[in-house]
């Protein structure tokens, strides 16, 4: 998928005549959710047991 956002970004920026449809718009819209939530959870990972171990010290 990084893929197709990468060749979308050099059409997009290179050519005023390319276009990107609902659909691909929607799914990209989506990967950033997906992207923050995977970050969100990744940092609670982290972050939990150290807080955790900080407040029983």
């Amino acid at each position: 998928m990084f893929e197709k956002l990468k060749e979308a970004y050099g059409k997009a920026r290179y050519s005023k005549h390319y276009r990107i449809s609902e659909e691909e718009l929607i799914c990209s819209e989506r990967l950033a959710e997906l992207e923050n939530a995977a970050r969100a959870a990744g940092q609670r990972w982290i972050i939990g047991p150290l807080w955790k171990g900080r407040s029983s010290a």
